[in-house]
């Protein structure tokens, strides 16, 4: 602590300083302007995420990728998890009821942070965000940051932040997008956006369809449904997806409103196997999900050095299980008389973020903000039924140019209702040498014992956990090293990257049995280790990109069960694109190593897990037609045949091993998508 708190003040009086001994600060080289370093890189990408204002790619400190709205339309992807399970360093963890997370630096996804235009998605089931149920059909690009945001987003945002933005356009426009895979998804969304006064006005909507899958179905070209025989329990569910969004964009003067709309509908269906002896009836299970999110951003500026900024969310999120008795001979159907086969569990979050931005000179900004934070949940197995808590938090952060060096620290100091909530700083650099960029940073990052960890209260026949109300937060301390080059041989541009991280988390909220009952604990640590390389080349019209990836992860669950040495999984990932004329040719190569992890047994023993390595591959054909206003895509996904990998478990103490598989895949599957603007 006492290093971050040394630069910051280094930093703040080296600010003071140079303003009061230069005022215009003209005599400063304006380096950044002539930077060299990403040259292959398309500079016209600006980059949002942890910005107050802006910027181009090659001037943030930061380690971000963005994945624009043309490579989402060439590689075929219709959601978040689509885009992420072909992306380096991202392992995708699979639930099929209760969806895919994602994890990166080798921490969990509960420690990501996701978020749409700014405002955080809410409603984490066993610590985790569905991305699954995050449509792109209506977004612009997606950027992804590496290492804690906790300044600028707090909670969560410890390991990443996934930010995706809207799509938005100032001109008429009208978008239609089918959507078909053979293993039963049938999609159609549509975007609108019209010129109004001082402004446009978009509304996007659609539908996402899947009929469930299972291994060995046989293709189906129209939807099919399975109610009455052994074939209707799958082991992808089916699923149904809803969603709209409508957005507003005002300018008046030096003032910009945005206000945007979101709500989201899933309905998931579990059907169970027909019951023996007579196979007349089976239990069929219902988990429906329902989101809205309202924000109003307000942008000013004065046209000089001053700028205002407020953003304010309100989101909703409930989550609803139901278990249903199906006659199969009447599939008529009755809800079941044990009330702990059905429950609602609902999020509420309040969010006004409003800051303040002043240039002092090109050279120096500075940007204070404050937050406030108010989230509530309920539901029969939560304490009393409804819980709440709010947080106030201010954050300081400035940006020094020096000739050839960016300096960046931050700091948040937050009080909360519930918990202790940290002093989070953070200090990122970048150095331009020549045709290398060095960039470096010390965070820290914190996730806030969520309202189920602190008051859930599930006790019934099969289950009893609790919840601590005595819980912190888990901190978390990250280094990151990355350096960078750009450079052309014989045509060819070149870029290479190498970059590092390690992370440290303290009183890691663990899962753990004492005196006959479960509750969370603050008994846990964890660290990660990781290095990465990546290789971007193109030559015509031929774009490479290679990327390996090494991560460790230790896990200290328990002061009897510690584990003194790394885990590691390696990672290989390749993408070939080929354009001609207009049209594509785009080919994805994956190798997700093995992974384990760690947890604790009812009895405290230690058991590990380890998920087998396996591949992905991928081939996608894009075609523009009808002067570029028709693109067909066609893909051929999952060319190597994926669906299950083994999953090993080795128990300590009186657990036996094991052996199982976990779901990764649907197995080999063509899709084709028909886009159409006008």
């Amino acid at each position: 602590m006492r290093v971050f708190l040394i630069a910051l003040i280094i930093t703040f009086n080296m600010t003071s300083i140079q303003a009061f001994n230069n005022p215009e600060c003209f005599l400063i080289t304006q380096f950044y302007n002539s930077d060299t370093i990403e040259k292959q890189v398309d500079i016209s990408q600006v980059v949002i995420t942890g910005q107050y204002e802006t910027k181009k790619i090659n001037e943030v400190v930061q380690n971000v990728k963005v994945i624009d709205r043309k490579i989402i339309d060439e590689k075929n992807l219709t959601n978040l998890r689509d885009l992420l399970v072909n992306e380096a360093g991202m392992r995708i963890n699979q639930d099929n009821a209760l969806g895919t997370s994602v994890s990166m630096q080798g921490v969990s996804g509960q420690n990501v942070k996701i978020l749409i235009d700014g405002s955080p998605v809410i409603g984490r089931l066993n610590g985790y965000i569905d991305i699954s149920q995050i449509s792109l059909s209506d977004i612009e690009k997606v950027e992804i940051v590496d290492g804690p945001l906790s300044v600028e987003y707090g909670t969560d945002a410890l390991a990443g932040t996934i930010n995706l933005i809207s799509r938005t356009s100032n001109k008429n426009l009208r978008s239609f997008n089918s959507y078909y895979e053979s293993i039963g998804r049938y999609n159609l969304s549509v975007f609108i956006s019209e010129k109004v006064k001082n402004g446009s006005l978009s509304i996007s909507s659609g539908r996402n369809y899947f009929d469930g899958w299972n291994k060995n179905e046989p293709l189906s070209i129209l939807p099919t449904q399975t109610l009455a025989d052994s074939s209707r329990n799958k082991s992808w569910k089916p699923k149904e997806q809803l969603f709209l969004k409508i957005q507003q964009n005002y300018n008046l003067n030096n003032m910009k409103i945005v206000n945007r709309f979101n709500t989201f509908y899933e309905n998931i269906i579990d059907r169970g196997y027909p019951r023996m002896p007579y196979q007349e009836s089976a239990f069929d299970q219902n988990y429906i999900t329902k989101r809205k999110i309202y924000t109003s951003n307000l942008i000013w500026n004065d046209n000089s050095n001053l700028s205002l900024k407020s953003h304010n969310t309100y989101s909703i999120y409930e989550r609803n299980k139901t278990k249903k008795y199906i006659d199969l001979t009447t599939l008529e159907s009755l809800l079941t008389e044990n009330t702990s086969d059905h429950d609602t569990t609902s999020f509420k979050l309040i969010k006004s973020t409003n800051e303040i931005f002043y240039k002092i000179c090109p050279e120096i900004d500075i940007r204070l903000g404050y937050d406030f934070v108010f989230e509530m949940t309920s539901g029969k197995r939560i304490l009393s039924n409804k819980k709440s808590q709010s947080e106030y938090a201010l954050f300081l952060t400035t940006e020094v140019k020096l000739k050839n060096l960016i300096i960046r620290p931050a700091i948040r100091a937050a009080h909360n209702s519930s918990y202790d909530a940290p002093l989070v700083p953070s200090i990122n650099t970048k150095i331009t040498l020549g045709d290398y960029s060095i960039r470096n940073s010390i965070s820290k990052g914190f996730r806030s014992p969520s309202l189920k960890e602190q008051y859930l209260e599930f006790v019934d026949i099969n289950h009893n956990i609790i919840g601590n109300t005595e819980l912190k937060s888990e901190e978390s301390l990250n280094c990151q090293f990355s350096i960078n080059r750009t450079f052309e041989a014989s045509d060819n541009k070149f870029n290479v990257k190498v970059s590092s991280y390690f992370n440290k988390i303290n009183d890691l909220i663990t899962l753990a049995n004492i005196d006959d009952f479960y509750t969370y604990v603050n008994i846990g640590k964890f660290q990660s280790i990781g290095l990465s390389s990546t290789l971007k080349t193109n030559y015509e019209n031929i774009d490479v990109e290679f990327n390996y990836s090494l991560d460790g992860r230790n896990s200290f669950l328990s002061p009897n069960n510690l584990e003194n040495s790394y885990s590691f999984s390696h990672n290989f990932f390749t993408s070939i694109q080929y354009y001609y004329q207009n049209n594509s040719i785009n080919l994805l190569f994956n190798r997700i190593g093995k992974y384990q992890s760690y947890y604790l047994n009812s009895d405290n023993s230690l058991s590990t897990n380890t998920v087998k390595s396996y591949s992905i591959l991928d081939v996608n054909f894009s075609k523009n037609i009808v002067e570029n206003k028709i693109k067909v895509i066609l893909s051929l996904k999952n060319m190597l045949n994926i669906d299950n990998v083994e999953f090993n478990g080795q128990s300590s103490g009186v657990h036996q091993s094991s052996i199982n598989s976990i779901s990764v895949g649907y197995g080999r599957s063509f899709a084709i998508t028909c886009k159409v603007d006008l």
